[in-house]
């Protein structure tokens, strides 16, 4: 599962536009009528160096960084710019906005550095990309990963020493309320979970602690088993080819592939190819199987069937995936 977000969206977007804004701070505003005075709805981050923040009344703003750019906030242009970025991200898998400048994407995790570079490439601007087997840890790698980066976590407990307001969906109210039972780290949750849950169960909602102990566990969120457990693997091409010289690639990706497999069962093959202009995926459902056999022929075919009414020189990466319903296969000597 990544979690994209882009950077100082709206900001960057009035940058973009116009380019002369770009190296100065700029704030997008929402003004009251008569333009005298209004409030900060986002910034560039040379905006923020200076200390302005969302929520910020225009006058104190305008103390704090009295050279900046003041912009009214264009909610259209914001809407339309993310309409189609994220009808682009759309055709790599499935999407779920979360935002005007947000959203989920269930894809594996070896795509999230091509995707970065595709939205920085056609649309101009950088986004950070969270890597999680859940929505709450990809939301809080991207956060992390903040300006322009990439960043996986794995599991809630990497996050030991960060502040419990890391958390998404934890306001101020609950991360005050935490703090006053002693829980100031994601650690101190984690031990408490573990070690004292009548603390949180005698202090919280139903929602809240299920969501606190869903976190702690990592269960929050978790996407759908077989969209989970996706591994895959992708190449760039050194040359362009025809039909045969990518068929004979894609062989070596799914090589590459199935040794990253080491046994596992998989009941579910895809392709990804990325044209110069556009990505294209498609997969199909077979049944149970561990044999490199099953991926080659049907990824053979998913690649024939892309490229049916498609130029093959116009491809520059190829990749394979499968979806993973059990782990690795017991050896001899477990049996033994």
């Amino acid at each position: 599962m990544l979690h994209i977000d882009f950077d100082a969206f709206f900001a960057s977007l009035e940058e973009l536009r116009n380019p002369s804004l770009k190296g100065k701070p700029v704030v997008i505003c929402q003004f009251t009528k008569n333009k005298t005075s209004g409030v900060v709805v986002t910034s560039n981050y040379l905006a923020r160096e200076k200390g302005i923040i969302s929520g910020m009344p225009l006058y104190i703003a305008k103390k704090r960084a009295g050279d900046a750019v003041f912009l009214e906030a264009d909610k259209e242009y914001y809407e339309e710019k993310s309409r189609r970025i994220f009808e682009f991200l759309s055709r790599f898998g499935k999407l779920e906005k979360r935002s005007v400048d947000e959203a989920f994407l269930d894809v594996p995790s070896e795509l999230a550095f091509q995707i970065k570079h595709e939205v920085e490439k056609r649309f101009g601007i950088s986004c950070s990309i969270g890597i999680g087997k859940n929505r709450v840890l990809a939301k809080i790698a991207s956060k992390l990963a903040k300006p322009s980066g990439i960043k996986e976590i794995k599991s809630i407990k990497e996050l030991k020493d960060y502040e419990v307001s890391l958390i998404p969906n934890i306001g101020e109210r609950t991360s005050k309320k935490l703090n006053e039972l002693g829980i100031f780290t994601i650690g101190d949750l984690i031990r408490v979970a573990n070690e004292n849950k009548s603390l949180l169960l005698d202090n919280f909602s139903s929602s809240i602690r299920e969501f606190l102990f869903n976190v702690v566990f990592d269960k929050e969120e978790r996407v759908e088993e077989v969209s989970k457990k996706s591994l895959g693997k992708i190449i760039t091409l050194s040359s362009a080819g025809d039909i045969s010289f990518l068929l004979k690639e894609l062989e070596r990706v799914v090589d590459m592939l199935y040794e990253k497999l080491e046994g596992r069962i998989f009941d579910k093959v895809g392709v990804f190819v990325f044209f110069s202009l556009t990505p294209e995926q498609k997969e199909r459902k077979i049944r149970r199987s561990r044999q490199k056999e099953d991926i080659l022929k049907v990824s053979k075919d998913l690649l024939k069937e892309i490229l049916e009414n498609r130029n093959p020189y116009e491809v520059r990466r190829i990749g394979v995936f499968v979806s993973i319903t059990e782990e690795k296969a017991p050896s001899l000597q477990e049996f033994l």
